[in-house]
């Protein structure tokens, strides 16, 4: 009992000495576990609790940084799994190997009615080997609508992601897949393959790939989101890559040609409601994003739009074609760009602020343009083209590192405070001004009875 009286700390929910009672009928349970000296002692008190729990249908267990996980033999194996519809099991930063996997796979075998499975698996020495096993006892778990795998940074070549994806898009009934195979090894040839196998998923509606940091060659002839408009019924596309590396394993940053061979087909997805694209830290430029908007604002369903360009080589002409972008997206309702670390001034923003003043249906905004070389008068065209967005409710605005005078912020919130619908605002500026701005702004923020929430 001494050991279950310490788990009480770190499980999500609280343990009760009367457990074997408490949970018989209990049926949801998440158990966090992460960064803990769990034994194997510790493992089968709380097994106990999941064997008395007849009516489990949901299951999450965070095991991260372990390190003594025996996956053969522990609570894992005495769940009731053939009940479970749900389940969640992070064990990254241990060290499981493709043996490990084969243990797992054991487990999968008996929860044959699962139609939710996540499974954070990175940072393990899982190999291809191990992702190819995986991938097998995956493709058993027939009813699986709902699936997300990261494997970042467990070492799988071509053989092991070409082997494994194309398991994970035979399971038929798949509606929503999020793959993360960030910091591996792979490179065009699984690339390829894995883009090929994903298209085959004809009732897929989200799809969301990390690829960032992997040994991927002449991108640009991938067209990677070209070759999904065989996928009539996605609705949602997440693809992130931030540098790659090559065969030579030299950083290889995408540039303005490689954005037209990757995002190409774009605006073939007549019904896209969501499209997140992160391709950070590249090379991208003013000709780049223009085709990239050109590309983004044939959507004319988009709801929800996430871009993220921080660290890349766009000037106020890049940003400009943003705002000339979303103007012509008429039902956007989320904005989210993160434009931090370029080379944008006050005429760019105010370009940016002139598009945002179309959106005559967005709700919640977010725009991160630290270190740039903003000015008052481009703060200030961005907050006049906010205030003509009468439905914004929430407003997250960071405009650290740039050439913002207290004045300057004043007056901006003078402008955004006459958003009559804002409940909730989040500022970030330079620290060193925040003890002269923020008692300007709360004047301003006390004047009004509309605000909930409010960071500085």
């Amino acid at each position: 009992m001494q050991s279950l009286n310490r788990l009480n700390t770190i499980v999500s929910i609280k343990l009760s000495k009367m457990f074997s009672l408490t949970y018989q009928k209990l049926s949801v349970l998440s158990l966090n576990l992460q960064d803990q000296e769990i034994d194997n002692e510790d493992l089968e008190e709380i097994t106990s609790v999941l064997i008395s729990s007849n009516d489990l249908s949901s299951l999450e267990i965070q095991l991260q940084s372990i390190y003594t996980i025996n996956l053969h033999g522990n609570l894992l194996d005495k769940a009731k799994c053939q009940d479970l519809c749900t389940l969640a099991l992070d064990i990254s930063n241990n060290k499981i190997n493709s043996i490990g996997i084969q243990q797992l796979g054991s487990l999968l075998q008996s929860c044959f009615n699962l139609t939710d499975l996540t499974l954070l698996l990175n940072n393990n020495n899982i190999q291809d080997q191990g992702a190819i096993f995986l991938g097998k006892e995956l493709l058993l778990l027939d009813q699986i609508k709902y699936l997300t795998i990261e494997l970042s940074e467990t070492q799988l070549g071509n053989r092991g992601v070409s082997t494994f994806v194309a398991s994970v898009s035979s399971i038929a009934p798949l509606l929503y897949l999020a793959l993360n195979f960030n910091s591996n090894l792979f490179g065009n040839a699984g690339l390829n393959s894995m883009i090929d196998s994903i298209k085959n998923l004809s009732m897929l509606n989200t799809l969301s790939l990390s690829l960032s940091n992997n040994k991927i060659a002449n991108i640009s002839s991938c067209n990677i989101i070209s070759a999904l408009t065989k996928n009539k019924k996605l609705l949602s596309i997440s693809l992130k890559l931030s540098s790659i590396l090559t065969n030579l394993m030299r950083k290889s940053k995408i540039n303005n040609n490689d954005i037209y061979g990757i995002c190409q087909g774009i605006c073939r997805f007549f019904h896209l409601n969501t499209l997140h694209l992160s391709f950070s830290q590249n090379q991208i430029g003013n000709q780049g994003l223009q085709e990239l908007c050109s590309q983004i604002s044939c959507c004319h369903n988009l709801q929800n739009l996430n871009l993220n360009l921080s660290s890349n080589q766009i000037e106020n002409k890049g940003i400009s074609s943003i705002g000339q972008g979303i103007a012509q997206i008429i039902n956007l309702s989320q904005l989210h760009l993160v434009l931090s670390n370029n080379k944008i001034e006050s005429d760019g923003v105010k370009d940016l602020g002139q598009g945002i003043a179309q959106c005559s249906n967005l709700k919640q905004l977010t725009i991160y343009i630290n270190d740039n070389q903003i000015k008052d008068q481009g703060l200030q065209s961005l907050g006049e083209g906010i205030q003509q967005c009468s439905s914004i409710e929430f407003l997250n605005i960071s405009t650290l590192n740039n050439n913002i005078s207290p004045p300057g912020y004043h007056n901006f919130c003078q402008q955004i405070i006459h958003c009559r619908n804002l409940t909730y605002l989040i500022m970030r500026i330079f620290q060193l001004k925040v003890n002269q701005v923020s008692q300007s702004i709360l004047g301003l923020i006390f004047k009004t009875q509309k605000l909930i929430q409010f960071y500085i």
